[in-house]
């Protein structure tokens, strides 16, 4: 009798959910990847707070993606119901990131080696020097130029 109550409680639990998707909810990888921006988006706000501008990160991930508030959270609402979607999801984001961290940490190590911040500046001065010095002697090949 237990067993027979339980397969009834089984199907009568699994008769009652919905699986199907509804035509409003983002599909797995562009809530992915909204939900990575949106993590950007929210230390960038936390970074510009202190300085007076009218960039809105957040606003900018929204209507990048064509989204509004409202389709997110139907979105985390309906994903939200598979933890291990967002265990997964939350794992890869945060991978994702590291990685970028990584990959920009080595830039700016590398920009900070003795010496290629200072070759850098001299290209720059030397480019310079020459675009000054063509119109000056143009200048002066004018100014002979009159004289005759």
């Amino acid at each position: 009798m237990k067993k027979l109550f339980f397969i009834y409680l089984l199907i009568g639990l699994t008769a009652c959910q919905n699986t199907e998707k509804p035509k409003d909810i983002l599909d797995k990888d562009t809530y992915k990847k909204i939900m990575k921006d949106l993590i950007i988006a929210k230390k960038t706000q936390e970074v510009l707070k202190h300085k007076d501008t009218s960039i809105h990160p957040v606003l900018l991930v929204y209507k990048t993606y064509k989204v509004d508030s409202i389709i997110l959270k139907k979105s985390t609402d309906y994903y939200s119901k598979d933890p291990a979607f967002f265990k997964e999801i939350y794992a890869e984001i945060l991978n994702e990131l590291k990685h970028k961290k990584d990959s920009l940490t080595k830039i700016i190590d590398s920009l900070h080696k003795p010496g290629i911040i200072q070759k850098s500046r001299k290209k720059k001065l030397k480019s310079d020097s020459i675009r000054i010095k063509k119109p000056i002697e143009l200048l002066k090949k004018i100014g002979k130029l009159k004289k005759h």
